[in-house]
């Protein structure tokens, strides 16, 4: 029988899931433009791109053990999903 390619994670271990040392940046803009023209607009000129830095996560480590449950709690609307 062929070996798997997550054949790496060992049986008896109860961590299920470990992050360590995440780290993820998003920009904020400061003023957002309200057409697509305007952005072309502020792309061209090279002075209407305002952000600032927003840091979500900075060194944040999770370990999950077999058998808990993990949530997270956002704000309405800002709830996502992905596979």
């Amino acid at each position: 029988m062929p070996k798997r390619k997550y054949d790496s994670v060992n049986p008896l271990s109860n961590e299920v899931l470990t992050l360590e040392n995440v780290w993820r940046h998003y920009r904020r803009w400061e003023r957002r433009p309200g057409s697509l023209k305007e952005a072309f607009v502020r792309f061209v000129q090279r002075d209407g791109w305002v952000y600032e830095d927003f840091w979500a996560l900075q060194g944040f480590s999770l370990t999950v053990q077999r058998g808990e449950v993990v949530g997270s709690v956002v704000p309405m609307g800002r709830a996502r999903v992905r596979y």
